[in-house]
């Protein structure tokens, strides 16, 4: 699951253990950069995961103290020794940061068990972390109490509620028992009447888990827990302490106490329950409880307002209240009487009709919309526009299940404008829980190494040469069948994992260019595209800086494409792409011509080259088409933008396209996108 970057630096060591090092089979989930020097830099100690150091004896305590000062914290610090500066090592007040003493004399054969033995301790403490991030997250990703005991009732472990519960650190608590925990008494705790160690004793004498009402005393008030505690077996399968998990249900006693009282205190307590606060009409909880009890077929319809914190941004959230209660009006009023209006929280709403579900809402959802423009002229505030998504309901159905089904409907508008609703489908069920799984496969996919690196030549139309390529993404599934980029790039893009897949490519090219680099010293600039999401990055541009100088590649070999629509009046992602032109990278313009176009994109001096869209490629055989690439071409030139023509399938296209002077051609005329590895068999070599 987790991934780990290693960075081992060689000081002095022979070209074979290099060599070895570099080879070495880590597993899919590291990511593992070995360099070689001769002297020791600070810029390297700040980086290094692993040191192996040979260094003359002289040079020893000068390096110590170096790398007490510049040292990566964790790293691990190994010396070729002698038993002259073995001894010098162990005499001296710094010997605490030397990890491990490796002879001087070293075969590759005692040099790979010295550097088995070491990835193992790594491999075995990465893993052990995963766990314990794992029993972390697992622990307090609950609203409950959570310990861990062992057989003398000292506490070995707890989560952060139960931290919270006895106003105690987990330093506080570890290691230490009831009365202190608790803030008992050893009366209190002999009178039995807050909490009972018996418990503990019952559960590991019968080695099963039990459950118990249990009271405890925080602060100055006495709470009912509901507890679960199961028995911890060492491993002979003797029991060695305990588990539990408590649930505060002292509110549920309250309530029923509550309830009990005066009919004014249930009026309350009902208003507070089923009344929304903000429009006074019906809760969410309220409106399934009726929808159940009309018992008839009809619609459930879901409604949201597209970027409606723009209104609260803009216009301030008392103004938001209040069109947020005028939006419930309208509904109540375009809806019968006998159909339910409910607010389900902030700006998304839900109704329930007996109108066919196929047929009684187009009217209404144009009358909607109408009605919500007449409110945004008569407020002043930016255009309302909805969502709308309906589901069929009959008596047999889960409220809250179809209520779901028109959600699914509802947000697939959101890649859909103009068009005013949609009613579910059992394909739109199946696409959910198709991209619900593939969103859950993805870190799987990084870690099993599914996730492919291809890439599209481009081709000088003058020399048919290879002068560049096209960074693009494959996702390989289990079965071996790749998953185009259509069904994943915007679920990537919806959850925020799309600034993940980015670097991970980017980091791909990286790896790329370095094998080139070292193998046979050529190198082709490679450009990588970057997500709108990415470009909201406030550390993207240094970051990418970063990975650039970690693999000694040079920014010109290493352009970044953004697609012309994400550069539309946005001032935080112009902000982010002069970052980069001022970094050394080249800017790709990529898309041009392909419906956002504007000619004063070319004005602005971060970018580098204008991809032309296979949208003006298509129309080269029409006069006004070849007319607009001409002149496109020549104004690019004159501004000194180079310019890529995409999407060339044609001979007639790559003739026509070389007499207007393009740089370079991508497309299936010369080659279709290859995995990374026939690339280079093809190309790279």
């Amino acid at each position: 699951m987790y991934h780990s970057s290693l960075n081992i630096y060689l000081i002095n060591q022979t070209e074979e253990c290099v060599l070895y090092l570099k080879d070495y089979p880590y597993p899919k989930n590291y990511r593992v950069n070995v360099y070689a020097d001769t002297t020791p830099m600070p810029s390297s100690l700040k980086k290094a995961d692993v040191l192996l150091v040979n260094l003359p004896t002289r040079d020893i305590l000068d390096f110590l103290t170096l790398y007490k000062q510049e040292g990566k914290k964790g790293s691990k610090l190994i010396f070729n020794t002698t038993p002259q500066r073995r001894n010098l090592i162990l005499n001296s007040p710094d010997k605490d940061l030397v990890y491990d003493l490796w002879p001087m004399a070293m075969t590759i054969n005692s040099f790979s068990f010295g550097f088995k033995k070491l990835f193992a301790n790594i491999h075995r403490d990465n893993e052990l972390w995963q766990k314990e991030q794992c029993l972390n997250t697992v622990i307090n990703s609950t609203d409950s109490l959570i310990w861990f005991k062992d057989k003398q009732g000292a506490h070995l472990r707890v989560n952060d509620n139960f931290c919270k519960a006895v106003n105690k650190t987990h330093e506080q608590i570890q290691g230490r028992g009831h009365f202190y925990i608790w803030d008992l008494t050893p009366e209190d705790y002999q009178a039995g009447e807050y909490i009972c160690m018996e418990s503990e004793i019952e559960v590991m004498d019968k080695g099963e888990r039990c459950l118990f009402d249990e009271q405890v005393k925080i602060g100055d008030e006495l709470h009912y827990l509901k507890t679960y505690k199961s028995p911890l077996f060492d491993l002979d399968g003797t029991v060695m302490g305990t588990c539990g998990v408590a649930a505060d249900i002292s509110n549920e006693i309250f309530y029923r106490q509550y309830s009990s009282s005066t009919q004014k205190e249930i009026a309350e307590l009902k208003h507070y329950v089923y009344v929304d606060n903000l429009t006074g009409g019906d809760t969410y909880l309220l409106f399934k409880s009726k929808v159940r009890s009309i018992n008839r077929n009809g619609s459930i319809i879901a409604i949201n307002i597209h970027d409606f914190k723009t209104i609260n941004t803009i216009c301030g959230t008392s103004l938001g209240d209040i069109v947020l209660k005028r939006i419930w009006m309208i509904l109540k009023d375009l809806n019968k009487p006998e159909d339910l209006v409910a607010r389900v929280g902030a700006d998304s709403y839900v109704v329930y009709t007996i109108d066919d579900p196929l047929e009684g809402h187009i009217y209404k959802q144009h009358e909607f919309v109408a009605r919500l423009q007449d409110l945004s002229h008569e407020l002043d505030i930016p255009s309302l526009i909805p969502y709308i998504g309906t589901a069929p309901y009959n008596p047999n159905d889960d409220v809250e299940i179809v209520y779901s089904r028109a959600c699914i409907a509802r947000n697939l508008l959101k890649n859909r404008p103009g068009v005013i609703g949609l009613t579910y489908t059992n394909e739109m069920g199946n696409n959910a829980k198709g991209m619900r799984s593939l969103e859950a496969a993805f870190d799987d996919a990084l870690a099993d190494n599914r996730i492919e690196l291809w890439l599209q030549p481009k081709f000088s139309p003058k020399t048919n040469t290879v002068v560049g390529a096209e960074a693009l993404v494959r996702w390989r599934g289990k079965d071996s069948i790749i998953i185009p980029p259509i069904k994943f790039i915007s679920l990537l893009e919806t959850n925020g994992k799309i600034k993940e897949l980015d670097e991970y490519i980017y980091r791909k090219v990286c790896c790329y260019q370095k094998r080139a680099l070292t193998e046979n010293g050529k190198l082709i600039p490679i450009s990588v595209n970057l997500s709108r999401v990415s470009l909201f990055s406030n550390s993207i541009v240094r970051r990418y800086a970063e990975i650039a100088n970690e693999f000694g590649i040079s920014r010109k070999y290493l352009p970044i494409e953004i697609t012309e629509s994400a550069t539309i009046n946005d001032v935080k992602s112009a902000e982010t792409i002069r970052r980069f032109h001022l970094e050394k990278f080249p800017i790709h313009l990529d898309d041009f011509g392909a419906g956002y176009s504007s000619l004063a994109n070319l004005t602005s001096s971060s970018f580098n080259t204008i991809k032309l869209d296979k949208t003006l490629i298509d129309n080269i055989a029409k006069e006004r088409g070849a007319k607009l690439l001409k002149h496109i071409v020549s104004l690019a030139k004159d501004l000194n933008i180079s310019v890529t023509a995409e999407g060339v399938e044609e001979a007639s296209q790559k003739d026509f396209l070389t007499e207007l002077g393009v740089d370079d051609i991508q497309g299936y005329y010369y080659s279709k996108p290859i995995p990374e590895e026939e690339f280079w068999e093809k190309y790279g070599k």
